[in-house]
C-alpha cells in the first residue's frame, strides 16, 4: 500500500471544507449583500425623489429597492450572525476586499434588469383590455381622464387596410 493513502486524514479534509464554506457563506457572502444594498439604497432614494417630482418612474423604483433589499436583508443574515456572536467575520483566505468593483457590476445588471421588467409590467399591464389596448403610463399617478368616443372607419385598399380614426366629441 502506498505511504500517501495512508497519511490522507479524511476528518480535516471535512473541517477544511466546513472551514471554506462557512467562510463564503459568512465573509463573501455579506460583502455581496452590502453591495446589494447600497445599492438597493440609491434605487430608494432615486425613488423618492422621483414621488416627490410625481414621476412615473416611483413606483417601479420603489418596488425594485424594496425587493433588493429584501434580498439582501436576507443574503447577509449570516454575516450578522457571525458578527453578533465572533465580533468579526471569518477569515477567507486570499479573498480581500477588492471584489467591490464585481459585485457593484453584479448588482447593477440585476437592478437593470428588475426596473425594466417593473416598468414593462406595471405600464402595460393588460388588466382586462383587449388585445389592442394598452394602459396609458401617463394616467397611474392622478384619475384617468375620460377618453374620447372613437368612430373607426375602416378603408381597405388592394395591398393594405388602413384604419381612420376620427374623434367624436359631444
Amino acid at each position: 500500500m502506498e505511504k500517501s493513502i495512508e497519511k490522507f486524514d479524511f476528518h480535516a479534509t471535512v473541517d477544511a471544507v466546513w472551514q471554506a464554506l462557512f467562510s463564503v457563506t459568512c465573509h463573501i457572502l455579506f460583502d455581496f449583500a452590502l453591495v446589494g444594498l447600497g445599492i438597493a439604497t440609491f434605487i430608494g432614494a432615486c425613488a423618492f425623489v422621483f414621488k416627490a417630482r410625481q414621476h412615473r418612474f416611483a413606483r417601479p423604483f420603489t418596488s425594485v429597492a424594496i425587493r433588493l433589499g429584501s434580498v439582501c436583508l436576507g443574503l447577509a443574515v449570516p454575516g450578522l450572525v457571525c458578527l453578533v456572536f465572533t465580533g468579526k467575520l471569518p477569515d477567507s483566505g486570499v479573498y480581500g476586499n477588492n471584489c467591490f468593483l464585481g459585485f457593484l457590476v453584479f448588482w447593477s445588471m440585476v437592478t437593470i434588469y428588475l426596473l425594466g421588467e417593473e416598468m414593462n409590467y406595471q405600464w402595460f399591464d393588460r388588466k382586462g383590455l383587449d388585445d389592442n389596448e394598452v394602459e396609458d403610463p401617463e394616467t397611474y399617478f392622478g384619475d384617468a381622464k375620460p377618453e374620447p368616443e372613437v368612430n373607426a372607419v375602416v378603408r381597405e385598399n388592394s395591398h393594405r387596410t388602413e384604419v381612420r380614426e376620427s374623434a367624436v366629441n359631444h
